[in-house]
């Protein structure tokens, strides 16, 4: 018989998490020794994700649910317990103050709800963030960390949607867009009041052609006049 497991502190939700596990194994009827030849992952791994000293990680849970034959509802809820874990030993989420998605009316309390989505998100590893967003190229590693430090926000609506996505929320695009598009949108007094008016590239772009191309037609209708009155015979054939 094996040596009895310490006692595991209920009152966090990493005890929890830790007796969750426990209760998993000892469904299972394996050894800490059987999980590990069934695994890459050692024995004493096992033995420390059940203890409830550290928060497991989580690719040490998927390997235990797996090898103990843990169903996809107890999978998930193992997850749930581990992200509070994290919240918990974290000890940051519970001291920001951040706006939800569609209260968000300028770009620091964008700055504020980027943070809480991290946090809340169980503060993944930003190389992790960055495989998961869909879209590595437009979120580098140096800009999450900045934008998680509250030193900038996304550069555009592309990159803000790939931060999102790194935090493993998926089906809140339209919210997000349209903050997005509430904070980017020019002032209305600023515009009257103030000559500095930024807008985006794209639209600079946009309006650079159509001005140009105004220009060519005037000048043609010009050239058009001059040649007309420089040659009046000509005009009347």
């Amino acid at each position: 018989m094996g040596r009895k497991e310490n006692p595991i502190p209920l009152h966090d939700s990493n005890g929890q998490l830790a007796a969750m596990l426990r209760l998993t194994r000892h469904r299972s009827g394996l050894t800490f020794q059987q999980m590990a030849t069934r695994s890459r992952l050692s024995a004493a791994t096992f033995k420390r994700a059940s203890c409830g000293t550290t928060v497991p990680k989580t690719a040490t849970i998927e390997e235990f649910a797996r090898i103990c034959g843990a169903n996809p509802p107890q999978l998930a809820f193992l997850l749930h317990l581990r992200t509070q874990a994290r919240i918990e030993a974290r000890g940051i989420l519970h001291t920001l103050r951040a706006p939800k998605v569609h209260l968000i009316s300028d770009r620091p309390d964008l700055s504020k709800a980027l943070e809480y989505l991290y946090e809340a998100a169980d503060a993944p590893p930003f190389r992790e963030m960055q495989e998961r967003c869909g879209n590595p190229h437009a979120l580098p590693i140096s800009t999450i960390s900045r934008i998680v430090a509250r030193e900038t926000t996304p550069a555009d609506e592309r990159q803000l949607l790939a931060f999102v996505h790194g935090c493993g929320i998926q089906d809140q695009d339209k919210a997000w867009r349209a903050a997005w598009a509430k904070i980017t949108a020019p002032d209305p007094d600023i515009a009257m009041s103030s000559p500095w008016i930024f807008y985006d590239p794209e639209e600079v772009h946009q309006r650079l052609e159509t001005k140009l191309s105004e220009l060519e037609r005037t000048v043609k209708a010009r050239s058009r006049t001059r040649v007309l009155r420089l040659h009046p015979g000509e005009a009347a054939l």
